[in-house]
């Protein structure tokens, strides 16, 4: 094992590995299940390795994009943009600050699609909104005095 791996690594890993899936198909399901694996062994816990293992899994049940009908270019960019942001490096902060920016021109994106689409793209940007609330606020950054007492 090369080093150790974060949750938070191995679930950008998958999202990104996912979405290949969905893009490519099917034929990418086992170079990106075992690229998920070697990842996953450098997870710290069981409890941890065991999630990764049944994400890895769910792979295999992803449908590809073609059995979909094919994504307006307004869908694409949104999803380009959202792709971007979850690959941001940086400190924390410019993360946020990716994230931030990258649901901002999600939503102008969305301003410019019909209803059916607007509501599709907008959901890119919720994802991103999760994410970016998380690391504002992350009750890990509390510490155990932090805890309510009885």
């Amino acid at each position: 094992m090369a080093g150790a791996t974060s949750v938070a690594e191995f679930d950008k890993a998958y999202i990104l590995a996912r979405g290949r899936v969905m893009a490519q198909g099917g034929a990418t399901i086992a170079d990106e299940q075992s690229a998920l694996q070697d990842l996953a062994a450098g997870l710290t816990t069981d409890a941890d390795r065991q999630w990764a293992a049944s994400m890895i899994e769910s792979l295999s049940v992803v449908a590809p994009a073609s059995a979909a009908p094919a994504p307006s270019p307004l869908v694409l960019e949104a999803s380009a943009v959202q792709r971007a942001a979850l690959a941001a490096d940086g400190t924390e902060a410019e993360r946020i600050e990716a994230l931030a920016e990258a649901r901002h021109k999600i939503f102008e994106l969305a301003s410019k699609a019909d209803a059916r689409e607007a509501s599709q793209i907008r959901g890119l940007a919720r994802v991103l909104e999760h994410l970016e609330e998380g690391m504002r606020n992350s009750p890990w950054d509390e510490g155990p005095s932090a805890s309510p007492s009885s």
